[in-house]
């Protein structure tokens, strides 16, 4: 699972994915924001083009390890 490394939510999140066995890798949300910038065009805060840019941002690996 891959996810957005911003505020704490995203340690339960992670916790949960462990517990189900899952592999978790964190994106920067920076990474993401100037990712989302490019893929379309939006400077503005687009949670539901956040996943579609995180995954690309992950794509190209860009993770930081979770441990």
């Amino acid at each position: 699972m891959i996810c957005e490394s911003t505020g704490v939510y995203h340690r339960r999140l992670l916790r949960i994915a462990e517990q189900l066995g899952m592999l978790t890798n964190l994106v920067h949300g920076e990474a993401v924001a100037k990712c989302r910038a490019i893929q379309f065009a939006d400077h503005g805060k687009a949670d539901r083009r956040d996943p579609k840019a995180a995954l690309t941002v992950a794509k190209v690996g860009k993770l930081i390890k979770h441990r």
